[in-house]
This record gives structure tokens, sequence and C-alpha cells, in this order.
């Protein structure tokens, strides 16, 4: 069972083949996550729970799906690989090398949320969106695209953990390692999607926003421990990794949330 389990990587594919056409499980993954935040909207509205016109919300939800991509670029760019992107820039925003297509092989969360919330501000402000219910109908389903994403990542074979020698390490090209992807994919799925039901329906807290940053925050500061640290950058500040760093910032940002005039 052990091997079985440390073996796993190599055993689940990272293409699916439908009828004749291939299908990559990370892509697949992203497509999940949208679905999810749509699906919860459309769910909430069926069972009248929205104060507010579907197509508002869904028209959020793209706009800032599409800032969320462009953010988690722009700050991979700059925190991440600059000068290989200073020495190639034509690659930055082309997903094309050589005229064959590769994608963006670069992303990061933080950079993605900061584009997202202005996206999200923006919107609010436009719609006159009702706040309170907002951050409820977007945070419950974004903690589960937040887990597909980090599926895809292991069946895309990235962003895997350190060595080790524990049991509960996986082959990453032929390297015991820690399995990172799933200590985030169920930190920041099952676990963070339940504490915000907690607190909006068990507790009543409407500030949904600062316990979303600051327990994602701490989440990816821990994680980050047995992650292995980006190729290029390392162990960048007094131990830490960039991925840390902007975590506690994170955190920070958590606790002043709330005095956000339109967060009010």
């Amino acid at each position: 069972m052990i091997e079985f389990w440390q073996n796993l990587p190599s055993i689940v594919p990272s293409t699916l083949n439908l009828f004749g056409f291939e299908l990559k499980l990370y892509s697949l993954a992203y497509l999940l996550g949208v679905f999810s935040v749509m699906g919860f909207v459309y769910i909430q509205d069926v069972q009248g729970k929205l104060s507010a016109k579907r197509s508002d919300y869904e028209d959020l939800i793209f706009v800032s799906f599409l800032s969320a991509i462009l953010g988690g670029r722009v700050f991979y760019i700059l925190f991440y690989n600059l000068e290989y992107f200073l020495a190639k820039p034509v690659e930055m925003f082309w997903p094309f090398i050589d005229g064959k297509f590769t994608g963006f092989y670069g992303m990061s969360f933080h950079g993605g949320l900061v584009f997202a919330l202005i996206a999200i501000y923006i919107m609010q402000k436009k719609r006159r969106l009702p706040w309170g219910e907002l951050q409820y109908v977007l945070l419950m389903p974004v903690c589960l695209a937040l887990m597909f994403g980090r599926l895809g990542n292991f069946f895309n074979g990235e962003l895997f953990g350190r060595q080790t020698t524990q049991g509960i390490g996986m082959y990453f090209d032929g390297v015991l390692r820690h399995p990172s992807q799933l200590y985030q994919a169920l930190l920041e799925g099952p676990i963070l999607m339940s504490a915000i039901y907690i607190l909006r329906n068990k507790l009543n807290i409407q500030n949904l926003l600062s316990w979303f940053l600051g327990l994602y925050g701490l989440s990816r500061f821990l994680v980050e421990f047995v992650r292995e640290p980006d190729a290029q950058l390392g162990i960048v500040w007094f131990g830490l990794s960039m991925g840390q760093i902007l975590s506690i910032t994170m955190i920070f940002l958590a606790f002043y949330v709330n005095k956000i005039k339109f967060l009010r």
C-alpha cells in the first residue's frame, strides 16, 4: 500500500483522452474551479438566497477570473523570475515558444488574489452588490476552486515538496518528496471551506474576507516549510521563502481589511 502511495504521481495520468481529444487534467482542474463558483451562485439563486441579480454575480466572476490570471502572471514575473523575462520579454504574455503552444508555466496565487480583489472592488461598486452576501457567495466555492487548482498542480507533477524519508512522501522525478500539493488541496479546500461555513452560519461572523486572507495565509506559510522553494529564488530572507513572505503580508492584510471603506 505504501509503495502504491509513493508511486502515485507516476500512476495518475496527466491527460485524458476523450474521443481522440487530449485534455490535460491541469486545464480540467481550472475549469472545475470556475464551474464550482458559477454552480454555487446558481444554487444560491435557485434557493432564493441572492438579493442581487445572478447575472451581476456571473459578470463579476468572469471579470475577476480573468483578472486573477493576469495578476498571477504579473506577480510571478515580478517576484519570481524577473531576470529571465527581462531577457525574453516576448514570453511574458505569449503562450507560444518556437511556434508551439506551451501555455503559461508560471503563476502566483498572491498576484491572482490582488488583481481579483481589485476587479471585485470595481464590480461591487459598479453593480452595488451587497458586500456581506458577496463574501459568502464567492469565498465558499473559491475554496473548492483552490482545491482543484492544487490537484491540477499534482497531476502536472509540479510545485512538489522537499525531499523526505517519511512514508507519506511520494516520488517526483525519482526523488521521494512531500506531496505538498495535496497538503495545500486539503487545507485550502475542505478545511478552509468548512471554516468559512462555520464563521458565517454558526458564529454569524460577517467579515469573512479577513478570515479567509488570514487562514489562507497561515496555511500557505506552514506548507512552505515542506514545499520545495522556487528554483530561481530559493530561500530569500531570514530562512523564509518568497511564498512565506507574501503569506505574512497576507496575514497582516487580514487584520486591516475591514478598515477599508468599501468593505464596511
